[in-house]
Order: C-alpha cells, then structure tokens, then sequence
C-alpha cells in the first residue's frame, strides 16, 4: 500500500494525490470485502462459519493476480507468466521480511505440498475403507445402501437455503455418499 507514514500523528502533513487515491481504493476494496462477508453470512450462515479465516480476502487477492495477469478469471489460463512471476517474487520478498529466523519460504511450501498429499492419502485410504465397509455390510443387509442414500437425502433436504454454494454443496456430497456408498442419490431439488 502506501509507502508514506498515514498515522494521526502525520494527519497535517500534506500527502501526494496518488497516495490519497490509493488510500480511498483500498478503503473501497475493504468495504466490499467486508460487505462479502456480511452478505455470505447472511445468506448461509452454516457454511460462512466453516470458512477458512480470510477466506474472501483471499479470494479477491486471487481474482486481482488473475487480473493483473491478463488470466481467465474462471479458468485461471492464458496468463502472462513474466507478470505472474514478478508479483509472486514481491510476495515472496514481503513474506521473507517477516521470516523470524530467515527460513527459506520454499520451505514451508514444500511442507504445505507434503502436508496437502497426506491429506489427499487420507481421504483416499477413508474413501477405500468406506466402500470396503458398505460392500462388506451390504452382503448381509442388502437396504444398506438405500438406508444410506435416504439418510443423505433427508439431510441434504434440511438445507433451506438457495445459494450457489450450498447447491453446490448438496452436489459434492451426493457424489461423495455415491461414491463411498456405491449409491445413486435422487435427483430431486433440495433447496
């Protein structure tokens, strides 16, 4: 943001135009993350709260690299990769200012990408052991997988919202139980 000191202290100091236009953008910018927020919250409360912290910061953040890229905001494609790896060196230069013991921030990327593929080995070895377990069970109680379909059904049927997001939602988790319970769920609209 501005390089310029904008403490009270300094409130007399005439500023530079240009830094007066960056402080009223990135109030703007601000106020409609805020206003993304509130808006989210309001339209579905349960999953707002599940949000990781700074989630829409970090989407606008997103959208604004694929911007200054000339990327497709939906695809994320057709970039510029020199402005792209420009904006990512300052990224990595700020981050490696706020080091406290002058760690490599690749570092710590290659422990997010380790930690990323455990996850992704954990959700599959869940995934194998759920199939394995409804298969298993199944031999016996051949309702199974319909008492599994309408337990979903019935859940996904509580969300009263209409959102984008939890339609969604109830997409993902229809293909999730179909998959771990060897399921076809309804079709039928849940919201």
């Amino acid at each position: 943001m501005a390089r310029y000191d904008t403490s009270d202290n300094n409130a007399d100091r005439p500023r530079p135009p240009f830094q007066r236009t960056e402080q009223v953008m990135m109030a703007s910018i601000k106020e409609a993350i805020d206003k993304a927020v509130g808006d989210a919250d309001d339209e579905a409360p349960d999953i707002a709260k599940r949000l990781p912290p700074h989630y829409f910061q970090r989407a606008a953040l997103h959208l604004l690299f694929l911007q200054v890229c000339g990327a497709d905001s939906e695809t994320s494609q057709r970039g510029d990769r020199g402005v792209a790896r420009r904006l990512l060196h300052v990224g990595r230069s700020v981050a490696s200012q706020w080091d406290d013991g002058g760690r490599d921030p690749r570092i710590e990327q290659d422990s997010r990408q380790r930690e990323d593929l455990a996850n992704g080995a954990e959700r599959a070895a869940l995934r194998i052991v759920l199939q394995t377990l409804v298969e298993h069970a199944s031999a016996s109680d051949p309702g199974l997988r319909d008492e599994i379909s309408n337990a979903a059904d019935a859940y996904l049927m509580r969300l009263v919202s209409q959102s984008a997001t939890e339609t969604e939602f109830a997409e993902l988790t229809r293909g999730f139980v179909s998959t771990f319970a060897g399921t076809a769920l309804s079709e039928q609209q849940t919201f």
